[in-house]
């Protein structure tokens, strides 16, 4: 997306200039007595024109498509968070714990989150910047952030945990704090339904539609 950006800021500003230029030399005499052959330079102001609108549409095409591709990529990737976190909710409906269990599944979200919190974000790039999308991007990011920030706390709890340096009540604690907040965040909701919530805002904000292959690569 950054590439495509840039490239349509460039040839718009060319095409700008190009076409502003051939007018001026065209239609005003005092600036056409600058060159010794103003029709010549007219005449290729209109060329680059020419070839600037037309660099122009490519760029917008591929970055339309570009925007597309990492507004599903991005959607899907919350999507499989989503999923990762629903075991989370039956582990307190039942009546024992497994601390084992509840391990695994910690370090399932957090391979998930370190693989992707860092990098999604910075894969879009707009043309146009504090668009509604870009907000609803930003906000995503900013609650899964937090939620990094306790899972990264429950990873090194359990690598203490295995090295023995902390005993296994503390540990128990300090997953049971993770395990209450997505149960209920600062909304009162379930983590999972305020992170869906999102994600349909973003998908109606962004007008996108999956498409039949995009569901198979999910």
């Amino acid at each position: 997306m950054r590439e495509n950006r840039t490239a349509i800021y460039i040839t718009l500003i060319l095409s700008i200039i190009s076409l502003m230029s051939a007018v001026a030399i065209t239609y005003f005499e005092t600036v056409s007595r600058l060159f010794l052959q103003p029709q010549f330079v007219a005449d290729t102001m209109l060329s680059i024109f020419t070839g600037a609108i037309l660099s122009l549409i490519i760029a917008i095409i591929n970055y339309q498509v570009m925007r597309k591709k990492e507004l599903v990529e991005y959607a899907n990737y919350i999507n499989c968070l989503i999923i990762k976190i629903m075991p989370i909710y039956n582990l307190f409906r039942n009546g024992e714990r497994n601390l084992e269990y509840e391990i695994e599944n910690v370090l399932i979200i957090y391979d998930i989150l370190e693989d992707g919190i860092h990098m999604k974000v910075n894969n879009f790039f707009f043309l146009v910047p504090n668009t509604k999308v870009e907000k609803k991007i930003n906000e995503i990011f900013n609650s899964l952030t937090i939620l990094y920030t306790k899972v990264m706390d429950c990873k090194f709890a359990i690598d203490k945990y295995r090295f023995k340096c902390i005993a296994e009540k503390e540990l128990d604690d300090i997953i049971s704090n993770l395990f209450l907040f997505l149960r209920n965040d600062d909304k009162g909701e379930l983590y999972t339904n305020t992170l869906s919530d999102m994600h349909k805002d973003l998908l109606q904000l962004s007008k996108l539609k999956y498409e039949k292959s995009e569901k198979i690569d999910f």
